[in-house]
């Protein structure tokens, strides 16, 4: 037997705070089912945000750490001549 799970149990498990709202869109068309089913991909869709944070985490602090020595060792130049190289 299947059972689908309540939205708010969903949004849990992918560590949404609970206050959270989840956009249901503008089209009134659009029936209840229509809605809900919208909702359930946005939070299947979504990195969970402890997963977020704990990736995000250790970048922001090492480039914390390390942002004089990044913009003292940095080559404008060839930074820059990347955008030149690309072929449209």
């Amino acid at each position: 037997m299947c059972i689908d799970l309540p939205v708010k149990v969903i949004a849990r498990i992918q560590t949404f705070p609970d206050l959270f709202q989840f956009s249901y869109g503008n089209n009134s068309s659009v029936s209840r089912n229509g809605r809900v089913d919208k909702i359930y991909k946005q939070i299947g869709n979504a990195v969970p945000i402890v997963l977020a944070r704990a990736m995000a985490s250790p970048i922001a602090h090492w480039s914390t750490k390390n942002l004089n020595t990044v913009m003292d060792n940095r080559n404008v130049s060839q930074q820059l001549s990347l955008f030149y190289e690309i072929e449209i």
